[in-house]
């Protein structure tokens, strides 16, 4: 593969990752619209479509999923694709590169 398709694919595992990351830790803190009631901030009205809500920056934020003890799969979803995409950059340089990088790094110190 050429160097520009490497670095192409690279950069969209990157992106894909990151995207991944942002859709899974609003989930670990979300939580169910029963306990909407008891929070402080002012809301204009629940959507429809909501199952919970978690809060960003001091604002509600609705979600279309629900909490993941309640819906798993969701939650899961993000993790998986976090880890397959994560581990895709990394597998994606040469392995001389990666222990290069990673020389030392997860040794013991004691």
């Amino acid at each position: 593969m050429k160097k520009t398709g490497l670095w192409s694919l690279r950069v969209l595992l990157a992106v894909a990752a990151l995207w991944s990351f942002f859709g899974w830790v609003p989930l670990l803190n979300s939580e169910p619209l029963s306990a909407l009631a008891q929070e402080q901030i002012p809301i204009g009205g629940v959507p429809v479509w909501a199952k919970s809500f978690h809060i960003n920056h001091g604002a509600v934020v609705f979600n279309s999923y629900g909490i993941p003890s309640e819906d798993p799969w969701p939650f899961g979803i993000f993790v998986a694709i976090s880890v397959a995409t994560t581990l895709g950059v990394i597998l994606s340089f040469p392995k001389d590169a990666r222990s290069r990088f990673f020389r030392g790094r997860f040794r013991s110190t004691s």
